[in-house]
């Protein structure tokens, strides 16, 4: 149903004004100025209604001395729909895991670890399910947040984790990026090959630390694993690392991995041995 077209001249107008006074910081104004102007119309749109009472609750909050934001909601409240999305994927509901794995992002701030490890499995689902682009985007989203938290989490009015009334800020005692566990592998392998995307580069980079944490952790354990062969995922990653180092000529690269992964050399191409 089309509206009147005064009244949504005279909406425009005040919600023009509105803005003005915020911008002066004259809240007090601005809120009695949103409040006139709705008891005025009762008959406004329920759209245009919603706009204004939106900036009402606002502005009642910016004025009153005794505010405070409330409290980061639990995340077990959401939780569920990340096991529901895992449990859909087992199942073979691809379409339906990336739903509910978008579903639950969307409660996620940034800055959150929960974030960054969401962000890899839409990632993967998305390439599973087709949405090559989506997952393109999601992985890109995952390098660019998590140098996001890497560089916020030096700066105290920046904390990955919302301080308590009275808490002291420190440095995070565990470096950001060893609290990554499970990078949008297959993502980058999809993508390196054909492309000259540094994201997919330190993707598989990452996911080789998450490796080497893992395996020191086992074999601290079970020394009995040590000198176990490298997987079949392990390979598969290195083999592509080996190839992109040799095609854009990132020798120190290459001979830092040729050093540290020795069975990598079975990649090198001819020439390069």
């Amino acid at each position: 149903m089309p509206y009147d077209d005064r009244i949504v001249d005279q909406f425009l107008r005040v919600r023009a004004r509105i803005s003005d006074l915020k911008e002066i910081g004259e809240y007090r104004r601005a809120l009695e100025k949103c409040q006139k102007f709705l008891s005025r119309h009762r008959d406004l749109p329920e759209e245009l209604h919603r706009v204004l009472e939106w900036q009402r609750g606002v502005l009642s909050r910016v004025i009153d001395p005794n505010y405070s934001p409330p409290p980061h909601s639990r995340t077990e409240d959401q939780a569920a729909l990340w096991v529901l999305s895992k449990e859909a994927l087992r199942q073979g509901r691809i379409d339906e895991a990336l739903a509910k794995a978008w579903h639950y992002m969307q409660y996620l701030s940034v800055g959150m670890y929960d974030l960054q490890w969401t962000l890899s499995e839409v990632a993967e689902i998305a390439l599973s399910a087709g949405y090559e682009d989506l997952a393109k985007a999601a992985a890109h989203l995952y390098v660019a947040h998590l140098h996001f938290m890497e560089v916020a989490a030096e700066n105290p009015l920046t904390p990955l984790i919302p301080l308590t009334t009275g808490e002291q800020w420190e440095p995070p005692p565990v470096p950001v990026r060893a609290m990554m566990f499970a990078p949008p592998v297959e993502v980058a392998l999809r993508f390196i090959y054909e492309e000259d995307d540094p994201d997919w580069r330190t993707i598989l980079e990452l996911a080789l630390e998450v490796g080497e944490r893992l395996y020191e952790g086992v074999t601290e354990l079970a020394p009995s694993l040590r000198g176990a062969p490298l997987s079949a995922y392990t390979l598969r990653m290195l083999a592509a690392l080996v190839q992109h180092y040799q095609k854009f000529g990132e020798q120190e690269a290459l001979q830092a991995l040729l050093q540290k992964h020795p069975e990598a050399q079975r990649f090198l191409q001819e020439g390069e041995e």
